[in-house]
């Protein structure tokens, strides 16, 4: 099992300062590169709060009360995170956030997409649709459900969480896009209404939309930290090495999601920067020192290859 990146930061809202002098406790979630932030409901006065530790300073009593309702917080945070990590297929800051907020919502699942459906489907046997693809309809979701089961020990998947499968081998990699191709159809069908069934065969097995997706798949993936790319992206804004400089922040931050097929808001990227900035080491571009180490060892090592041949 990896390691667990979920982080609870405490921090103040400066920038709006309240009429008694009070500013904002803001709470910022971080998990795989994903940040959210939102208000704590709590204020008190910037002289009053100690940055480093994220807490208020001093042992009046109205500093340990802060600090209690602070400490509440984030166990309660925490909680919510081991609860959602057992009983749900995957943690994201939002659902976090949500739970402790206590924001719920129906979520609908791909089996209960599919489930639907077939049972349009059904009531079309003998107009549209003959028992043999009805009985192909079914065969297909009770391998999709067995498959679900199998690889990954969950009985229904949510259809937003579909798109947190990242780390699936190719063969796996393929399934998905095809059920997602299918999935698509079928959400437009149930929202429409209308009497036809999209053919299963078609989203699965269609040679365009297979062409189709292999278009829009990217071919390279990013597996560096989300640190390292915001290290990278401002290092070439800084450097002014695209465009002579005129493309700015956001539009370096689009075009590496497009190349790498990830998605990152601007407030993440932001949130990054604003972190690497906090790093209190002598260098704080870990990415960059990192990355002209590894640069001059290989090249030291390709020149004692060349002289080991010339021998």
């Amino acid at each position: 099992m990896s390691k667990s990146t979920f982080k609870i930061l405490f921090y103040l809202r400066k920038n709006q300062v309240n009429k008694d002098g009070t500013v904002c406790i803001m709470i910022r979630l971080s998990l795989n590169g994903e940040i959210t932030q939102f208000s704590s409901k709590l204020s008190v006065k910037p002289d009053a709060w100690d940055t480093v530790l994220g807490k208020a300073k001093g042992n009046t009593q109205k500093a340990r009360q802060l600090n209690e309702t602070l400490e509440d917080i984030r166990a309660s945070l925490k909680n919510h995170y081991r609860d959602i990590e057992v009983h749900e297929s995957f943690v994201t800051v939002e659902k976090i956030r949500n739970a402790f907020l206590g924001i719920t919502a129906k979520q609908r699942t791909l089996l209960e997409l599919f489930k639907k459906h077939n049972e349009d489907a059904r009531k079309l046997v003998g107009i549209s649709k003959t028992p043999a693809t009805l009985a192909k309809y079914d065969r297909c979701y009770r391998r999709l459900e067995e498959f679900m089961k199998v690889k990954y020990n969950i009985s229904d998947i949510s259809l937003k969480e579909i798109g947190h499968i990242a780390d699936l081998k190719s063969h796996t990699h393929l399934f998905v896009r095809k059920a997602l191709s299918f999935v698509r159809k079928m959400q437009k069908h149930v929202l429409s209404n209308r009497p036809q069934v999209p053919p299963l065969s078609t989203a699965i097995h269609s040679e365009c939309e297979k062409k189709e997706d292999e278009r829009n798949t990217p071919t390279m993936r990013w597996t560096g930290s989300m640190a390292e790319l915001v290290e990278l992206i401002y290092g070439l804004d800084a450097m002014k090495l695209v465009n002579e400089g005129e493309t700015g922040i956001k539009e370096l931050l689009e075009g590496f999601c497009k190349v790498f097929g990830m998605e990152i808001k601007e407030s993440q990227c932001y949130n990054t920067y604003a972190d690497i900035k906090r790093r209190k080491n002598d260098s704080r571009t870990y990415f960059f020192d990192k990355a002209a180490e590894k640069l001059n060892r290989r090249m030291q090592e390709d020149e004692e290859r060349e002289r080991f041949r010339k021998r």
